[in-house]
C-alpha cells in the first residue's frame, strides 16, 4: 500500500490540487477539462504500468498495485475538486464510502475471509465507489474539451510544483523516522512513532480548516481574516489539546499501547512545541496553491527538510529519540514561521 501512495502521488502529477489556481482565476470553466484530464492519466498510469508488469519486472502483486495505483490517481485528483467546489457535500461522500468500507471489513473477518487478495478487492472497491459518487453528486463527467497546448503546459506546470510541494510535504513528515531506522534501534523506533501518531491527531482542527479553505481560497472574493481566524481558532483548540494531554496523555499512551510505551509522552510533548507553528503552514498552504504561489511554498519547505536533515543527523547519534523530537520540532517551526511572515508581509 505504500507504493500505492507513492506512485498516485507521482501518477496524479498534483492535478487535482492544481484546480484550485485555475478555479480561482476562471471559475468552472476548466472543470470538465480537469475531470476529462484525470481519467487521462488514471488510465495511461495503468496500462504503462500494467505492460511494465508485463515484461516480467518482479514485483510483487505487481498488476494488483498498478491497478490500485491507477483508481487511487482518479479517486485523489476528483477528491480534490470535490473539496474545493463544496467541501461539505465531499466529506459526506467520503463519510458514506467510509462506512461501508468498514462494513466490507468487518464482514471478511467475520467470514473468515481475510487475505491479502481479498483486502486488495474491498479497497478497489473502496476507491471505485468514491470515483462513481463524485462523478454523480457533482455532475462532473470525463467529456472531451479541447485545451491548447499553452493551457496544457500551463496546467501541468502548476500542478507538477503542486506534486513537488505534496512529495516535499510527505518527505519531512517522515524523514526522522527514516534516519531513527537507520540510526537507532527498533524499539526506539516503535516509541517515536507513537509519539508522531499523537502529535498527528492534534493537527487534526487546522487540517480540517485546510479542506475548508482549499475550497474559499478558490474564490476571489476570499478574504485574509478567514486565514487569521482559522489560525486563532486552531490555535485555541491546539492548546486546549497540550492541556489536556499533559493531564491525561501518560494514561492514555498506557491504554492504548501499554506501559512499555510511556517514554512517549515527553516526545510528543517536544514535537507539539513545532506542531503549534505548523498551524501556520496547514492553514495558509491551500491559499498559496490557490494563488499559483506554489514555488513559494516549495522554497520555504525545502529549507524546513534541509534543516530537518542536517539537524537529525547530528541530533539522533548524540540524543536519539529525543534528538529526532528536536530536529522536528524546530524544523516545524522555521516552516510555519516562514509561512506566517511571507503571508503577512505580502
Amino acid at each position: 500500500m505504500n507504493l500505492v501512495k507513492i506512485f498516485y502521488i507521482l501518477g496524479g502529477v498534483g492535478l487535482g490540487q492544481a484546480y484550485s489556481t485555475f478555479k480561482r482565476n476562471h471559475s468552472n470553466e476548466y472543470q470538465n477539462k480537469f475531470v476529462f484530464l484525470t481519467f487521462i492519466q488514471g488510465l495511461l498510469f495503468g496500462i504503462i504500468g500494467l505492460i511494465i508488469v508485463l515484461a516480467d519486472v518482479p514485483i510483487n502483486y505487481g498488476g494488483v498495485i498498478i491497478v490500485l495505483s491507477s483508481l487511487s490517481i482518479m479517486k485523489t485528483n476528483l477528491t480534490m475538486i470535490a473539496v474545493i467546489e463544496n467541501s461539505i457535500k465531499r466529506n459526506k461522500i467520503v463519510l458514506g464510502v467510509s462506512v461501508v468500507y468498514s462494513v466490507m471489513l468487518v464482514l471478511l473477518l467475520l467470514f473468515h475471509l481475510v487475505s491479502i487478495k481479498m483486502v486488495f478487492l474491498v479497497y478497489a472497491i473502496n476507491e471505485f465507489l468514491r470515483i462513481i459518487l463524485f462523478l454523480y453528486y457533482y455532475n462532473m463527467f470525463p467529456v472531451f474539451e479541447h485545451i491548447s497546448i499553452k493551457e496544457f503546459f500551463t496546467i501541468y506546470k502548476f500542478g507538477f510544483l503542486s506534486m513537488i510541494l505534496t512529495l516535499l510535504i510527505t518527505f519531512n513528515y517522515s524523514i526522522d523516522i527514516i534516519m531513527l531506522k537507520q540510526m537507532s534501534s527498533s524499539y526506539n523506533v516503535g516509541i517515536y512513532s507513537v509519539a508522531v501518531t499523537f502529535s498527528n491527531m492534534f493537527l487534526m482542527v487546522p487540517d480540517s480548516f485546510k479542506e475548508i479553505l482549499f475550497g474559499d481560497s478558490a474564490k476571489r472574493t476570499f478574504e485574509k481574516n478567514k486565514a487569521i481566524n482559522a489560525i486563532k481558532v486552531s490555535f485555541l483548540f491546539m492548546i486546549l489539546l497540550i492541556i489536556g494531554f499533559l493531564s491525561f496523555g501518560e494514561f492514555a499512551i498506557t491504554l492504548l499501547y501499554g506501559s512499555s510505551y510511556i517514554k512517549a509522552f515527553p516526545i510528543t510533548l517536544v514535537i507539539f512545541l513545532g506542531s503549534l507553528s505548523m498551524i501556520f503552514f496547514k492553514i495558509l498552504q491551500p491559499i498559496y496553491i490557490s494563488q499559483g504561489k506554489q514555488s513559494v511554498a516549495i522554497k520555504i519547505l525545502s529549507v524546513s527538510a534541509l534543516i530537518n536533515i542536517s539537524l537529525n543527523w547530528y541530533l539522533i547519534p548524540n540524543y536519539q529519540i529525543t534528538g529526532a523530537a528536536i530536529a522536528s520540532a524546530i524544523s516545524y517551526t522555521v516552516c510555519g514561521l516562514f509561512f506566517i511572515i511571507d503571508y503577512l508581509r505580502n
